[in-house]
């Protein structure tokens, strides 16, 4: 159980200058940044290597076979004696962007000496590692992603142009966002009003904007991709995130506000509790039990329902998707909270301060939890924990009603 072989190596990728550094809370910052040590990294030093040895041609991949590291110098020194290795390089997402067109040209490009050298193609440096990976023959042309739009335009309003350009950048992976943007820029805003008061930037703003609420959806967001930078008072002109918008237009049924008069003693109870502690902003911890066919599920029905119709945002959530199905507007907790897979007792959600996510809880009166039980006792101290970090505040305070189910 404590050994392996052949050892697994896992080697850093990362752009210049962007590594991590570990330190201690008590250390003076001057002195971490001055730090030589802490500028060697298992990528920077293979570089090294290659500068001082010319005679090699390793591949990153294959540089551990015949040099070990050593963790504490932060150096790379030549084995004594044949060993069995594998190494691997971190898995980057292509919407990583230049990172993702690092790992890339590693794969493929024997002993380069900086970062500048993988970036040199024949006597040419280009600017960016994707423009490199282009001229090296390593990635595809967009011809078909070009072909797609051009055929949409032909039969598609401005509207479907846009939510098909955003499909293409969260499944599809171009090459060269920027010249598909190009391409298709006066397609995507032939609906959109141009006049004195609106100018060429209003409407540059606004479809990045509107792009940027269909990737939040995503969780993504428009800074990942090559794409122009959105105006800073553009983005201060919208109060409310596309997450926060589409709570608030989640539809009310009829069935749920009517059924809220036949439910039975018990129900009424718990209903009445609930929704006052929420209307009169007391606040509170609730939690729900019992057997299956109870009416629990049609009475968290009845409650989002009443609390929706007095535009309360009520964030509908469960343990598992089918769960998450019977609820209206529901999404599993993972999702919702954008909890980390595995998650440890350390763990944080995927979500900082000023992310829509963030806004969206701001914004929230209560949360209703299903299946609570069935959720690791880490994901609720990861969600309290994260909640914490971006508001001050502990989760019990900061939301306005948390309610628990089983």
């Amino acid at each position: 159980m404590y050994q392996t072989y052949p050892s697994v190596i896992r080697l850093q990728i990362h752009l210049p200058n962007r590594h991590q550094v570990q330190f201690r809370s008590t250390d003076v910052v001057n002195n971490i940044l001055s730090s030589d040590r802490n500028s060697r990294t298992m990528l920077t030093e293979f570089f090294h290597c290659n500068e001082t040895n010319h005679h090699q041609m390793y591949l990153y991949t294959d540089f551990p076979k015949h040099y070990t590291w050593n963790s504490n110098s932060r150096t790379w020194h030549k084995r004594r004696r044949r060993q069995k290795v594998i190494a691997r390089m971190y898995s980057v997402h292509p919407s990583e962007g230049e990172r993702f067109y690092l790992r890339m040209l590693l794969n493929h490009i024997r002993a380069p000496r900086s970062f500048e050298h993988l970036m040199t193609v024949g006597n040419i440096t280009h600017p960016t590692f994707c423009s490199a990976a282009e001229h090296y023959g390593l990635l595809e042309q967009d011809n078909n992603l070009h072909n797609c739009m051009e055929d949409a335009r032909e039969f598609q309003m401005p509207a479907a142009l846009r939510t098909l350009f955003t499909t293409i950048l969260l499944f599809c992976n171009p090459t060269n966002v920027r010249e598909l943007w190009n391409a298709n820029y006066a397609s995507m805003t032939e609906d959109y009003v141009s006049s004195s008061s609106a100018s060429d930037l209003y409407v540059l703003n606004k479809l990045l904007r509107e792009i940027d609420n269909i990737l939040q959806q995503h969780n993504k967001c428009i800074t990942q991709f090559d794409l122009p930078k959105m105006s800073a008072n553009f983005q201060n002109m919208t109060n409310f995130s596309i997450l926060i918008e589409d709570e608030l237009s989640l539809p009310v049924s009829n069935t749920y506000l009517i059924s809220i008069s036949s439910l039975n003693e018990g129900q009424s109870y718990i209903f009445h509790i609930i929704t006052t502690a929420i209307q009169q902003g007391n606040g509170g911890m609730f939690f729900i039990d019992g057997p299956a066919g109870t009416g629990k599920t049609f009475l968290y029905k009845s409650i989002l329902a009443h609390l929706r119709k007095d535009g309360h945002i009520v964030l509908a959530t469960a343990s598992s998707g089918i769960a998450a199905t019977l609820l209206p507007g529901g999404n599993t907790a993972h999702l919702r909270f954008k909890i980390p897979v595995p998650i440890e007792a350390e763990s944080y959600c995927n979500f900082s301060k000023l992310s829509a996510l963030q806004q969206l809880l701001q914004h929230c009166s209560a949360i209703l939890w299903d299946e609570a039980p069935m959720s690791h006792k880490y994901i609720f101290e990861t969600v309290d924990r994260s909640n914490t970090r971006c508001s001050k505040q502990r989760l019990t305070f900061w939301w306005n009603c948390f309610t628990h189910g089983r």
